[in-house]
């Protein structure tokens, strides 16, 4: 889980950083907007990036350096990487939100099932003991409130920028979200198939 994820997180960061420089900072809207996307860039570094750095030292990597120096991400992962990067560079705000939107809804999602799913296989334990799930802490960690509004708040910014947007700059929001949603789909897909490259 640490090395694909470290990488796509610093992608993903890169992505909302580049997504904050299109706001206009001299405009209370601006700001806010700014602000929100930057405090999910401080936010993932102090949660998600913490918690792979935590994992990878338990597995004897040290530093995220030798991640991007030894490990190569998957097709799908580096497609997603630079889908992002790309869109957050080339596109309006709008259709850079929308880009990312599919990481923050779907992330939540699968968490939400997935603790579900635990809880109902520790129901199950009929000793009364509760093993302890290999992915606790990364439940925790997402199935929160904390996680929950940081998705709620890129729901809401989607849907005023879509709003504040025209009808061409509308579909391209569409198609671009439609995409990164079947990339999510997809790294999520790679990640359970253990993806490498063909050559």
């Amino acid at each position: 889980m640490g090395t694909e994820d470290n990488l796509y997180l610093d992608s993903l960061g890169m992505a909302l950083t580049l997504a904050a420089s299109k706001t206009s900072v001299f405009q209370p809207k601006g700001q806010f907007r700014a602000r929100l996307l930057l405090s999910h860039v401080l936010n993932m570094l102090d949660t998600q990036v913490a918690m792979n750095d935590d994992i990878l030292r338990s597995v004897g990597i040290e530093s995220r350096a030798v991640i991007r120096e030894k490990f190569m991400p998957s097709r799908t992962c580096h497609h997603y990487m630079s889908f992002l990067i790309a869109t957050a560079s080339q596109e309006s705000l709008a259709v850079a939100v929308a880009a990312m939107l599919p990481c923050y809804w779907v992330y939540r999602e699968v968490v939400n099932w997935m603790v579900a799913e635990s809880k109902k296989l520790m129901d199950a334990n009929s000793n009364g003991v509760a093993p302890q799930h290999p992915y606790q802490a990364w439940f925790e960690l997402n199935a929160n409130d904390d996680y929950a509004k940081s998705v709620d708040d890129m729901l809401a910014l989607a849907d005023e920028l879509a709003r504040e947007a025209d009808e061409s700059t509308r579909a391209k929001m569409e198609a671009t979200f439609e995409l990164g949603f079947r990339l999510e789909w997809m790294f999520w897909k790679t990640a359970y198939e253990m993806e490498e490259w063909d050559i």
